[in-house]
């Protein structure tokens, strides 16, 4: 059975569309505005043939995701709870036009569980409060995050 959507901590509905390899390398994708989860479909055939699950998630307020007030922080850490939703432990992040502040903020204040970070056609706005926001509250990249020890892939939490 497909998952619409699932329930963060605090209650509130994140609307989602779980496509491409099911099995696959998790890519969590995030929407421009007015954008919502329906972006990523373009992307379902392209994701099978490599073998990637396409993640497709609505912030606060688009779709059926329950209304409420966030912050690019906020919506980093909804995505966190969806993949723990999902069982998803780690994950590349996607974000496309105004989805790539979002996208940023998750490498940033997740930088254990995501694995690459991708900015489409995005405000070069978001390459200011990158170093801004990575020079106050991190001082690791998602590209410096892992260890020697670790496998920097994407991973799939076990049952």
């Amino acid at each position: 059975m497909a998952v619409d959507g699932v329930r963060v901590p605090d209650g509130r509905w994140v609307e989602l569309w779980d496509g491409g390899a099911l099995g696959g390398t998790p890519v969590i994708f995030l929407a421009g505005c007015p954008d919502t989860r329906h972006a990523a479909y373009p992307g379902a055939e392209a994701a099978r043939r490599l073998d990637v699950r396409l993640v497709g998630i609505n912030r606060p307020g688009y779709g059926r995701s329950t209304s409420h007030a966030s912050t690019h922080l906020s919506v980093a850490d909804d995505v966190v709870a969806v993949a723990d939703a999902l069982g998803i432990e780690r994950f590349a992040v996607v974000g496309m036009s105004i989805g790539g502040p979002y996208a940023v903020a998750c490498a940033v204040r997740h930088p254990d569980r995501v694995t690459a970070l991708g900015v489409l056609a995005s405000p070069a706005a978001c390459l200011s409060w990158i170093r801004r926001t990575t020079a106050t509250t991190s001082t690791r990249t998602p590209s410096r995050s892992s260890s020697s020890s670790r496998d920097p892939r994407p991973t799939r939490r076990s049952s």
